[in-house]
């Protein structure tokens, strides 16, 4: 009976200082997985109107919302000559300038909708980010639709040998895919 008691103590014991120890990650990694069931991928509050126009903060950022098939077009203001642009896409590669028509913004045709890239390093977790892009009905000021994705570092990668990476993500909708835009805008 002792033999059997000494390896079980053993057992217990340093099982118990590894729980101890890491038991912020393994607290932070089920916080990680709890928030990206309840809040990651694609959420509409709203239905949006098709062939209107965004308003985006950069250039880049126009061009990834211009990508959205039933986005009219995408404008932005040069930070630097502050003119405002218009954006379509035609077609091919998005990574080309070609693929986009790019034109002094027309003043005429409005903006319903922003465009804004997220990321936030979520208060109160531990080594949690929300990322994402976040639709803006301008004309109330409300949140019209999101698209979030998580990732958690399980270990501060400053603290680990050679500086391992330990970056996980959850699956995110692509909200270029032809079933979310079709969730996304009216009909």
């Amino acid at each position: 009976m002792q033999t059997l008691k000494t390896p079980l103590i053993i057992f217990t014991v340093v099982t118990g200082l590894i729980v101890l120890l890491f038991y912020d990650n393994i607290r932070g990694y089920y916080r990680f997985k709890a928030i990206c069931e309840k809040e990651g991928g694609l959420r509409v509050y709203q239905k949006l109107e098709p062939g209107v126009g965004w308003m985006a903060d950069s250039e880049y950022y126009a061009r990834s919302a211009a990508l959205l098939k039933n986005v009219g077009f995408a404008r932005y203001t040069n930070p630097t000559t502050h003119i405002s642009y218009d954006i379509r896409y035609l077609k091919g590669n998005p990574g080309n300038d070609a693929s986009f028509d790019k034109r002094p913004a027309d003043l005429a045709l409005p903006v319903l909708y922003a465009w804004e890239r997220v990321s936030v390093q979520i208060q109160g977790e531990l080594r949690l980010k929300r990322f994402g892009y976040e639709i803006t009905d301008l004309q109330k000021q409300q949140l019209v639709a999101r698209i979030y994705e998580f990732s958690y570092s399980q270990f501060n990668q400053d603290k680990t040998l050679l500086a391992a990476p330990s970056l996980r993500f959850c699956a995110s909708d692509d909200i270029w895919a032809s079933e979310n835009e079709a969730k996304l805008f009216k009909n």
